[in-house]
């Protein structure tokens, strides 16, 4: 959107290599994408529809700090998103279901049982996953190598009296990168060595072997290019494909727009407003994030 806003000229490269030149007033956004991707913008947003299957966590007039009432559902092969402004609530709701904060008030169900999450260990023994907003302050060792990171959810499970299983440990992480396709020169590098969007794979790699029912990612594709942004789309399909569900949350509308099956509108630490897939326009759900503001201002944008 800046080139857009700034530029009157843009070059794009691809793998090192210059790949065009364009005018400002005589590109557009689609034909920028496909030059640096050398895929559609069509194709980045692709989504797969699965028919949604058991209800895998329930939450019902949840309350925490920063957020109140907040009922919402996922089940196996479904993308729930969250949308609103920053401090809206969304954030604040998924830690408290993580177990990171305490409940005040309501319920959490777990396939159809009332569980209580005191802790982040409640949570992972469950089969939730949290991909943090902050990958470098909260879901990367940066200080630990590309393979430790990718293994640490599952230590337990390659080790035996207290001793890690070497070619296990190999094996697991060697796989994970492969999978995603995470750029590094070996599983031994440091994840602070990696660029921000193989940094990304890391934060959501390391559940995978992990085997969680229940995927939380907020703002997954923040300060990661096209490509990336389409590779981890991909992978919100394998993951739904094999009967998890997912809670997406995200600032960029488009985003949560085009892929979530369910749409819920956060505004000031409440549930405003729940659409289906693609029943409201980006419009309709801007101005509900927005309501209050547009009133305290009487209605000026």
């Amino acid at each position: 959107e800046e080139v857009f806003e700034l530029a009157d000229r843009v070059s794009v490269l691809r793998d090192g290599t210059l790949v065009g030149t364009r005018n400002i007033a005589e590109t557009s956004e689609p034909e920028l994408v496909k030059l640096m991707i050398n895929r559609s913008i069509e194709q980045i947003y692709h989504k797969e529809h699965f028919t949604p299957g058991a209800t895998i966590v329930e939450t019902r007039n949840l309350s925490g700090k920063g957020f109140e009432n907040v009922s919402v559902t996922v089940r196996a092969g479904e993308i729930v998103g969250l949308y609103g402004l920053i401090g809206a609530g969304r954030s604040e709701f998924v830690t408290t279901l993580y177990g990171r904060h305490r409940k005040s008030a309501g319920q959490i169900l777990w396939q159809g049982k009332e569980v209580q999450v005191n802790s982040e260990h409640d949570a992972i023994r469950l089969g939730m996953a949290l991909a943090p907003e902050s990958r470098r302050d909260q879901g990367l060792c940066l200080n630990l190598p590309v393979g430790t990171n990718l293994n640490l959810p599952i230590y337990k499970r390659i080790s035996s009296n207290l001793l890690i299983s070497g070619s296990r440990e190999k094996a697991e992480a060697d796989r994970q990168i492969a999978d995603l396709r995470i750029k590094t020169p070996t599983r031994h590098a440091l994840a602070s060595s990696l660029s921000g969007g193989n940094q990304q794979k890391i934060v959501i790699g390391k559940w995978l072997a992990h085997g969680a029912k229940l995927f939380i990612f907020d703002e997954p594709t923040v300060g990661v290019d096209v490509g990336t942004k389409a590779e981890i789309y991909r992978l919100f399909s394998t993951l739904l494909s094999k009967g998890a569900g997912i809670i997406l949350i995200s600032s960029y509308l488009p985003e949560v727009y085009e892929l979530a099956d369910t749409l819920h509108v956060f505004r000031r630490g409440k549930l405003v407003a729940t659409h289906g897939f693609r029943t409201a326009s980006h419009e309709d759900i801007l101005g509900q994030a927005l309501a209050e503001k547009q009133e305290k201002t009487g209605g000026r944008k």
